[in-house]
C-alpha cells in the first residue's frame, strides 16, 4: 500500500500519457489499481526490484486491454504511438529513479537542522506559516533558508547526476 501511495500520481500520469483523455485515463487507472492490488503477490520487493516499472507494465497491459475493448474509436491512440509513449515514459522512470536516489544522497549530506526544515516543510500537512511560527522564526527568514537549501540540493543532485559541471 505504501508503494502504491508513493507512486500513484506518477502511475496516473503514465496512463494519462498513453491514453490521452483524462476520463478514459481515470477508467484505465482504476482498472490498473484493482489489478495491482490483486496481483501484488507477483511483485517481489527487495534490492533491485522496481515497483514503478512493474506497475507501469501492469498499466500498459490495462491500456492495451482498454484499446482492444474500444476497438476502432478514432479518439484512441494507434498501437505504435502507445508503444512509443510507453518506451519514452519508461526512460523517464529510469531518470526519475536516478534523481530520487541522488536526492536521497544529497539530503543525507545536509546539516541536521536543514534536513529537519525540509522534512517539516514537505512532510507535514501544515502550512508554511504554521511551521515558521512553531520554529519561532519570521516566515521570511524560514522562506529564505528553505530557498537556500533547495538551491544546494539542486546543485548537489545535478553534480551527482553529472549534469552541473564537475561530477
Amino acid at each position: 500500500m505504501r508503494l502504491y501511495a508513493t507512486h500513484h500520481r506518477e502511475l496516473f500520469a503514465y496512463v494519462m500519457a498513453l491514453v490521452g483523455d483524462e476520463h478514459q485515463a481515470e477508467e484505465v487507472f482504476q482498472d490498473t489499481s484493482v489489478t495491482l492490488w490483486k496481483q501484488f503477490e507477483r511483485f517481489e520487493p527487495g534490492p533491485g526490484s522496481d515497483f514503478v516499472r512493474w506497475a507501469a507494465t501492469v498499466a500498459l497491459n490495462q491500456v492495451r486491454n482498454y484499446r482492444r475493448v474500444r476497438g476502432r474509436d478514432r479518439h484512441v491512440f494507434s498501437e505504435s504511438l502507445v508503444e512509443q509513449l510507453a518506451a519514452d515514459r519508461a526512460a523517464l522512470f529510469e531518470e526519475d529513479q536516478s534523481r530520487r536516489e541522488a536526492l536521497a544522497t544529497c539530503l543525507s549530506k545536509l546539516r541536521d537542522v536543514d534536513r529537519q526544515l525540509i522534512e517539516r516543510c514537505y512532510g507535514e500537512a501544515r502550512s508554511f506559516k504554521q511551521i515558521a511560527s512553531d520554529l519561532g522564526r519570521p516566515a521570511n527568514t524560514v522562506y529564505k533558508a528553505l530557498n537556500r537549501i533547495r538551491a544546494a540540493l539542486l546543485e548537489c543532485v545535478e553534480q551527482t547526476l553529472g549534469l552541473g559541471g564537475d561530477a
